[in-house]
């Protein structure tokens, strides 16, 4: 069903979707031969494989079958997998890595790869890239900038996400809202969300246009500042908390609270909790920023729903926020087995292989061809989704300050449920990070 292809890499910027398509035979032909040349003298080796693939189809079906098609063109290499569920995998892998019992492929998250590159947990990949000529502009530019740490690759991408903003068209009737113009700025989500919300007798939510409410939306404090134009760290990533755009973002957040009301927020999320699957898909919010995937949940359980997918609403240029799960060699000092991990690396994040994981997982591959493939492209919703990735950028890594982003979450709690003036809630924020930066 397989067969070997060499994936082709572009280093850059830009959109992100969710995976696979084919490549002519002169490609394939290339592509056999270069393997042949780098593999065809090499021991017997085998390669331990850590995902986080534990149940299902992937689990079950597409990984066996993906790996016994690489081991059928690589008969010297033998890949074992094993897959660990999201919650357990980072304790296992980092408690492995620290007791220098890696795996030596294993996936990881695509945010933080420069923090292990820095700590020289990983094997460098150029070496290998201009010993295979292996062209890296298949793969999404914002993805591969991910992927560097001092001039140098340490992984390959195999998913990300973007935020989008989901309206439902059927609540736009409903409230007199032309149904396939969504907002296009703050003002506008607004004054959509004033016309769309629905209250009952009581005073409690019947229908909600629309909240950044964390619990309720899969948007950040940073993500919204993003959109406002606002920036966390300057050219010589000095902090920038205080930036009024940044401030404008959590006063943005605020407003929503202020205008449904604490106790009816509360009572709403606690509604959210016991819902089948979240008040967008189950009609009760009209609008929500979440991540692609969502469409896959909408077309299981509601593939009559009558809803659109459009560019985060902003202020200056449009932006949206990417993340998503990488491939790396983790360095066990054995190159036999690096090398080996190298050729399976290549082939699991090739078109081919990627466009299979598309189709079952709905997520957004790092490889263009296999996002932008005709049989997915033809998808309108789908082709929304992957034009953000022009749009799409990642948080920057600060190695001072890893997760500084998490420090948001902090200021969004202490305004929303401490009653904390936005300011002072982000001036801490900022303190936290000039100490960390100057530490």
């Amino acid at each position: 069903m397989f067969k070997n292809k060499k994936s082709k890499i572009m280093l850059g910027l830009t959109s992100v979707t969710l995976l696979l398509a084919a490549c002519g035979n002169a490609e394939e032909d290339t592509t056999k031969d270069a393997n042949v040349d780098s593999a065809s003298d090499v021991e017997e080796v085998e390669i331990d494989f850590w995902h986080m693939y534990t149940d299902g189809v992937m689990a079950e079906e597409v990984l066996p079958e993906v790996i016994a098609a690489f081991e059928d063109d690589n008969p010297h290499i033998t890949v074992n997998h094993l897959g660990t569920n999201f919650f357990d995998y980072w304790t296992k892998l980092n408690t492995a890595i620290a007791g220098q019992v890696a795996p030596d492929l294993a996936m990881n998250d695509s945010s933080t790869v420069p923090a292990r590159a820095a700590n020289n947990i990983l094997v460098p990949l150029n070496q290998y890239i201009e010993a295979d000529d292996f062209d890296t502009s298949v793969y999404y530019p914002v993805l591969m900038d991910a992927m560097e740490y001092e001039g140098d690759y340490y992984g390959i991408a195999n998913d990300t996400d973007v935020r989008v903003l989901y309206w439902n068209k059927e609540h736009f009737r409903e409230a007199g809202l032309d149904p396939d113009i969504p907002p296009k700025n703050w003002e506008e989500l607004i004054e959509f969300t004033e016309l769309l919300t629905k209250t009952n007798d009581d005073g409690s939510i019947q229908q909600m246009g629309f909240t950044p409410d964390m619990w309720l939306s899969n948007i950040q404090v940073h993500t919204l500042a993003w959109t406002n134009g606002g920036e966390f760290w300057d050219e010589d990533l000095n902090p920038t908390f205080m930036d009024p755009k940044n401030l404008e973002a959590v006063e943005f957040i605020k407003y929503f609270q202020d205008f449904y009301g604490v106790e009816e927020m509360s009572a709403f999320r606690s509604e959210a909790g016991v819902m089948d699957h979240g008040p967008f898909v189950d009609g009760r919010l009209s609008m929500v920023m979440d991540v692609g995937n969502l469409t896959r949940t909408i077309l299981r359980e509601k593939p009559d729903m009558d809803y659109g997918i459009a560019t985060l609403p902003h202020a200056g240029d449009p932006v949206t926020y990417s993340a998503g799960f990488n491939y790396e060699i983790i360095d066990n000092g054995d190159d036999a087995k690096a090398r080996a991990s190298w050729d399976f690396l290549k082939y699991i994040t090739s078109e081919e292989v990627q466009k299979r994981f598309v189709e079952e997982t709905g997520s957004l591959s790092s490889n263009r061809l296999a996002a932008e493939a005709d049989e997915f492209m033809k998808d309108e919703n789908w082709a929304a989704i992957v034009a953000q990735m022009e749009h799409a950028r990642f948080i920057e890594f600060i190695p001072q300050h890893p997760n500084w982003n998490g420090s948001l979450v902090t200021v969004q709690e202490a305004v929303l449920s401490d009653g904390i003036p936005v300011e002072e809630a982000m001036l801490e924020a900022q303190n936290q990070a000039e100490q960390a930066v100057n530490q």
